[in-house]
C-alpha cells in the first residue's frame, strides 16, 4: 500500500508540474522583432526570455581539411579500348525494320462549368470570418517598440527639401492610423532634412508581441467558425 500511495503522490506531482509549466507558457508573451538598418534586414522571434534570429542566417565557418598522410598511390595507365568492328552490311532478301512509331497522348479537353461550382455565399463566409479574425488579433496585438530614424539627403537642396515634405507628410498620416488600431508602448519618430548628404539613411526597429492564450484563444474560435461553416456548406450541398 505504501508504494502504490508513494506513486499516486509522484504521479499527482508530475501533473501538478506539467500544469504550472502550462499555465507559464501561455502567459508568456510572444514576440516578432523587424529591423530594417540602411539595406541590411534583421528579423528575430522569442517566447519569453528566448529569442532566437531568423535573419540573415549565421554562416558556418568552413571546417579546415586535414591533410592526408597517406602515400599517393600510383594510377593505373589508361589502355585504349580496341577498335570496333565495321558495320555488317545488310543481307540481301532483308527488309529495313520499321522505326518504331511514338503514341501520341491524347490532348485532355479543358473541363467547362468550373464558375458553375463556385459558392460565392460560402465565399463571402469565409471573407467576413478571415476579417473577424483579424480584428481579434488586432486586438491583442500590442507594440512594444516602434523606432524610426530617418535622414533625407539626396544631392539636391531643392529635391531634398521636396522628399522631405513628402516623407513628413506621410509619416504624420500614419501615426494617427497607428495609434488608433493598435496599443502603442514606445514609439520614437524622427525625420530630418539632410543637405550637406547625397544619399538618405533610413534605421527602422519595430517590435510587436502577444499573450500566448490570446493566440490560442483566437485560433480555437477561428477553427470553430471554419469547421461550422464548412458543415453548413455541406448539409446544404447534399440537399440541394
Amino acid at each position: 500500500m505504501k508504494i502504490l500511495l508513494w506513486v499516486l503522490i509522484g504521479l499527482g506531482g508530475l501533473l501538478l508540474f506539467l500544469l504550472v509549466l502550462l499555465l507559464l507558457v501561455l502567459l508568456l508573451p510572444a514576440r516578432v522583432r523587424v529591423m530594417l538598418r540602411q539595406e541590411k534586414f534583421f528579423l528575430w522571434v522569442g517566447l519569453g526570455p528566448f529569442r532566437l534570429r531568423l535573419l540573415p542566417w549565421k554562416e558556418k565557418k568552413p571546417k579546415k581539411q586535414k591533410k592526408s598522410e597517406k602515400p599517393e598511390e600510383a594510377k593505373p595507365q589508361n589502355r585504349e579500348p580496341p577498335p570496333s568492328p565495321p558495320p555488317q552490311a545488310e543481307r540481301p532478301g532483308e527488309a529495313a525494320r520499321p522505326a518504331p512509331q511514338i503514341r501520341k497522348e491524347k490532348e485532355s479537353t479543358p473541363v467547362s462549368g468550373g464558375m458553375e461550382k463556385l459558392d460565392i455565399p460560402y465565399i463571402m463566409d469565409l471573407i467576413h470570418l478571415g476579417l473577424s479574425a483579424m480584428g481579434q488579433f488586432r486586438r491583442a496585438l500590442r507594440v512594444d517598440r516602434f523606432l524610426l530614424d530617418c535622414a533625407i539627403a539626396t544631392g539636391d537642396a531643392a529635391k531634398t527639401a521636396m522628399a522631405y515634405g513628402a516623407a513628413a507628410a506621410g509619416v504624420g498620416m500614419f501615426l494617427p492610423l497607428l495609434e488608433e488600431n493598435l496599443r502603442v508602448r514606445k514609439k520614437d519618430i524622427q525625420v530630418i532634412c539632410y543637405f550637406e548628404g547625397t544619399e538618405s539613411q533610413i534605421f527602422l526597429e519595430v517590435q510587436v508581441s502577444a499573450l500566448v492564450f490570446q493566440l490560442l484563444i483566437i485560433g480555437i474560435k477561428v477553427l470553430r467558425g471554419f469547421l461550422r461553416l464548412r458543415k453548413q456548406h455541406d448539409q446544404e450541398a447534399v440537399s440541394v
